[in-house]
């Protein structure tokens, strides 16, 4: 919330609470910025949330950005004068980074990509980047009738995937979205078998609106979804928190590596070791030693 308003841009910031045991709303409604407005949801999934979110909002220009994310100083700013002198783009997006718990960076990502139109790899169900990354025209948003809350995660591959159907989506390789991995968030706390369920069905009708202009799911046909077991749900969950931020920074590592940054890689292979357990630890002591042999061989 304090990075969203943080940005001269901003005109408001709608903050859908759901009833959860950590501290959101009391957080929201103890900040006094006229900008911010709490509205209450009674738990029915975040792609309502968002809907809700949306409605009660007034601006030209929409954002989503998750609870626990941050939104870098300036990015708003930037975006809104770049859609305000491109009328002929409809959203704007950029690159993204993700960090650990306490807002530490774990790596970054599509930094490399160059600056310009995407929306042609959005419709061969491509994802250059994060929705969270994107500011959209309102009339977009409104135009696709929001989040489908069929989707219980996954829901923003959908949007995006929906929005680039009507206008083109620009890219910018600035780092304009922090994704937090932690265990508490959502799309962390849902077993594997269940993302990619829902990751299948973005592409599939995306695919199917292709060809005949609508979906399964516009056509209330949607397939059943995989029920799962409460208790793996909860340790597929901790296990992808740690798979994840073990493996952001072991491709980061690697990457330093052969970049000739061999001293920076050498401490983040060390700093993903602490995250890891078990197997995982003793990967990373192995990619350290294959590191440190790779180095003496290039010196000999």
């Amino acid at each position: 919330m304090e990075s969203c308003l943080s940005d001269c841009a901003v005109g408001e910031v709608i903050v859908v609470v759901q009833p959860s045991q950590d501290a959101t709303r009391d957080v929201a409604l103890g900040i006094t910025d006229p900008r911010l407005s709490v509205v209450e949801d009674e738990g029915h999934g975040i792609s309502r949330a968002m809907n809700i979110g949306m409605t009660a909002s007034s601006c030209a220009y929409l954002a989503k950005v998750d609870g626990d994310d941050i939104v870098p100083k300036g990015r708003f700013d930037s975006q809104c004068r770049f859609l305000n002198t491109h009328p002929e783009i409809m959203a704007v997006c950029g690159a993204f980074a993700a960090i650990d718990n306490v807002g530490q960076h774990l790596s970054s990502f599509a930094t490399d990509r160059a600056e310009g139109d995407v929306t042609e790899q959005y419709l061969a169900q491509e994802r250059p980047t994060h929705l969270g990354s994107w500011l959209c025209r309102r009339e977009a948003w409104e135009e696709v009738g929001g989040f489908r809350e069929w989707f219980v995660i996954g829901e923003d591959v959908d949007m995006a995937f929906r929005l680039a159907i009507l206008g083109r989506v620009w890219f910018i390789p600035d780092v304009s979205y922090l994704y937090r991995i932690s265990e508490g968030s959502i799309t962390r706390t849902h077993a594997k078998t269940l993302r990619d369920f829902y990751d299948a069905q973005s592409s599939l009708f995306a695919r199917q609106r292709i060809v005949s202009g609508t979906d399964d799911l516009e056509q209330h046909q949607p397939p059943p979804v995989p029920v799962l077991d409460t208790e793996a749900h909860e340790i597929g969950g901790a296990e992808l928190h740690e798979q994840q931020t073990v493996g952001f920074l072991e491709a980061r590592a690697w990457r330093e590596f052969h970049d000739g940054r061999r001293r920076t890689a050498f401490h983040t292979i060390i700093r993903s070791s602490s995250y890891a357990k078990g197997w995982r630890k003793l990967r990373q002591v192995r990619s350290l030693l294959v590191m440190i042999a790779k180095t003496a061989i290039a010196r000999k």
